[in-house]
């Protein structure tokens, strides 16, 4: 499945993210800035940068069996 995680790096993110890539799934991964890109990679999910991209992913729900918005407050 393709999942999309708000809210990855944190604890409780970092510990879902593991467990899904190791389920076999399609990690997304929301972070707020770049410099978070190389340790989602390194976990093997796919960063998605928080922003516009994020907004239209949830907006037009682009193509993803699982979306989990844990914490996620869109101003």
């Amino acid at each position: 499945m393709k999942i999309f995680v708000a809210g990855a790096t944190g604890v409780i993110g970092r510990s879902l993210l593991l467990m899904l890539i190791r389920g076999g799934h399609t990690v997304f991964a929301m972070i707020r800035n770049e410099s978070q890109v190389e340790a989602i990679k390194k976990v093997g999910a796919i960063p998605v940068i928080a922003g516009r991209e994020v907004l239209q992913i949830i907006k037009h729900g682009k193509s993803m069996d699982i979306y989990i918005l844990h914490g996620l407050k869109i101003v």
